[in-house]
């Protein structure tokens, strides 16, 4: 079944959102005093890509099993994050560390998914 799909959203910024978004949460760790403006780490839906994955990600490629898949990083990576802040903020730094690096993997793996996305949408679009 042919399926042709309407790119109406910015791959290659949400790309860069999301390694901006781990840099700020990286310096957010490594800084001496106590954040309590994490906000934009704790919520998958209110992020940039969550409003678009709530609105409008999941309804218009529901077909992609990669939709799916990044919903379920992207909510996975953001858990891992309020752990990271969590922990620094507990001054667990070596906790925070490891939690770290277990959502730089999910945060590498949405890149993956937004790319492979993109490329779905792109080829189906030729």
């Amino acid at each position: 079944m042919y399926v042709s799909y309407t790119i109406n959203f910015d791959f290659l910024k949400a790309k860069m959102n999301h390694l901006s978004w781990k840099m700020r949460l990286l310096n957010l760790m490594q800084s001496i005093s106590e954040n309590n403006e994490a906000n934009e780490f704790n919520s998958h839906e209110l992020c940039e890509l969550g409003k678009w994955l709530y609105n409008e990600g999941l309804r218009n490629y529901a077909e992609l099993p990669a939709i799916h898949q990044l919903e379920e990083v992207h909510r996975e990576m953001h858990l891992l994050a309020k752990k990271v802040i969590d922990c620094k903020n507990a001054r667990q730094i070596d906790e925070a560390r490891t939690h770290y690096q277990a959502m730089s993997l999910k945060a590498d793996k949405v890149i993956k998914l937004l790319d492979e996305l993109h490329q779905l949408c792109s080829k189906n679009n030729q």
